[in-house]
């Protein structure tokens, strides 16, 4: 997702401007929301690891299971996608 994010970003360089194919506001915006997604994969993955360090050496046998951290990252993830089309189609 950051590898996405940074091409959107990307698409206002030197090289697409001088070859007219300059991508617009709207590109650059969903670029850094991608890139702010990413980042709270990785700071969610993260805090589920340090969390599932911490019970293995206690030796607890159970609560090992996150069931809404991934539905909350999907639900961003669409967020995202569709704040895109709704900003992105006239």
């Amino acid at each position: 997702m950051v590898t996405i994010g940074i091409a959107l970003i990307e698409l206002k360089s030197t090289q697409l401007i001088s070859m007219n194919l300059a991508g617009s506001a709207t590109d650059y915006v969903a670029g850094i929301l991608v890139c702010g997604l990413a980042l709270l994969v990785v700071v969610y993955g993260l805090a589920v690891f340090l969390w599932r360090l911490r019970k293995l050496r206690r030796r607890d046998a159970t609560g090992y299971s996150e069931p809404f951290g991934p539905v909350f990252l999907v639900a961003m993830l669409i967020f995202a996608v569709l704040i895109y089309v709704v900003i992105k189609v006239p």
